[in-house]
């Protein structure tokens, strides 16, 4: 949620509804956006993205080059105000490559982008993984799922890239550009706990509860400055206006999963999430 003004608030979420032309159990989702005018809610109508098929599956053969794509799935779960004419939703959607009954691809990332007067869909980057997964696919799972900014400051979208990175946007000059944040290995360590190795950091290694081994490694960030902002999942993360920074990692299951991060104005910091609250004072 983004609240603006006393008559001007942003509400962001999810719909979803079982698919009924498969077999299988499939679910698709839908954004929901409302809007508070100051005497009532209304839902409001964002674009849909207009996919195509990636490089990836044109180049494996699967899918032919004249196979169009349509959105399967398509969710915008954060939502930052800046102004009244400067607002973002974030996601991501699952383009279905319309070669068989349901035939989704990867995830990829949406940003949307509200000027006072209309939506419109702003490209944003996606993550190519080093190492191609089984079938040759070099496409991460990538789904944002919060954002934050400021006038004064930096405008940062956050989620992950699965299998196993955080995923960290930045705008500026009109476009996002993906920055370096936390790259992740998970595997079980056959004691109920994924064992997640956090590659190009001093940090040797923590531990996430083996449940959210698959969901998105970051889902809360808040905006102080240009050159200071926190985000908050399965780790701490602290941009210096440099770098993003691993202050505090999840490392025991009672701990839980942080969902949400404030800043109270006066030099303080509050996350929750599962059975946790953390306070921190920032210098």
């Amino acid at each position: 949620m983004a609240a603006i003004s006393s008559d001007d608030v942003w509400a962001a979420g999810i719909t979803e509804w079982p698919l009924t032309f498969s077999s299988e159990d499939q679910v698709a989702a839908q954004p929901l956006v409302e809007h508070w005018n100051g005497s009532y809610w209304a839902i409001v109508s964002v674009p849909d993205p207009e996919p195509s098929p990636p490089d990836w599956a044109l180049a494996s053969g699967g899918v032919p080059p004249s196979a169009t794509a349509t959105v399967a799935s398509v969710a915008l779960p954060g939502v930052a105000g800046i102004s009244p004419d400067d607002v973002w939703l974030v996601g991501g959607y699952e383009p279905d490559m319309g070669v068989q009954t349901y035939s989704p691809g990867p995830w990829e990332t949406l940003t949307e982008h509200w000027n006072g007067t209309t939506w419109s869909v702003v490209q944003a980057p996606d993550v190519t993984l080093s190492e191609p997964l089984a079938g040759g696919s070099t496409a991460a799972d990538d789904l944002l799922t919060a954002a934050a900014g400021s006038s004064a400051g930096a405008l940062w979208a956050v989620g992950g890239a699965l299998p196993g990175s955080a995923l960290t946007l930045r705008m500026g000059g009109g476009a996002w550009s993906l920055i370096p944040s936390l790259a992740v290995t998970v595997a079980n360590d056959g004691e109920g706990n994924a064992e997640a190795h956090w590659l190009g950091y001093s940090t040797p290694e923590a531990y996430v509860p083996t449940f959210f081994a698959g969901i998105s490694p970051l889902v809360g960030v808040v905006t102080l400055s240009a050159d200071d902002a926190w985000a908050v999942g399965a780790v701490i993360l602290h941009w210096d206006g440099a770098s993003w920074q691993p202050l505090y990692t999840v490392n025991d299951q009672s701990f839980g999963y942080l969902t949400g991060v404030a800043a109270t104005g006066s030099g303080g910091l509050w996350a929750v999430g599962g059975t946790s609250i953390v306070h921190a004072t920032c210098a």
